[in-house]
């Protein structure tokens, strides 16, 4: 099997103005990504997106964003993991790398399953998931 790394590069940072900054950026290896965008309708219906099941600590990193968040914004969309009950709230864009991190959404993440209670303003989300290929030891 030939699999193809690729690097993949990260930044974030968050500023109170006149006042402290924090960033941090750095890069991983990659041999698999997924780059989804999805419109989700109005009124709570739930849209079920697959993504490529993998073994959660196969799962280097995990980006999910609204894209013009200034047409309705973050406000009303939600979003589960898999058969987990736990509803979340996507208030912002969320950014979790490393499996560590990744595991506060649960054990596994094969479809995330969003809702949007806005009345009339359906929202786009895009998910970006970067992956091992290979298993240690295999």
């Amino acid at each position: 099997m030939i699999c193809i790394t690729k690097q993949v590069d990260f930044n974030m940072d968050i500023s109170i103005a006149d006042g402290q900054t924090l960033d941090a950026s750095d890069h991983f290896n990659a041999e698999g990504s997924d780059h989804i965008i999805v419109t989700i309708p109005p009124n709570s219906v739930e849209t079920t997106v697959d993504v490529q099941p993998s073994l959660l600590e196969q799962i280097q990193a995990i980006f999910i964003r609204v894209n013009s968040p200034a047409v309705g914004g973050y406000a009303s969309l939600t979003f589960k993991v898999d058969e987990i009950v736990t509803v979340r709230t996507l208030d912002g864009p969320l950014m979790l790398i490393g499996p560590g991190n990744i595991g506060l959404l649960g054990a596994t993440i094969n479809q995330l399953k969003f809702t949007n209670a806005h009345a009339t303003i359906a929202k786009e989300v895009e998910i970006f998931i970067a992956r091992t290929a290979i298993v240690e030891g295999s």
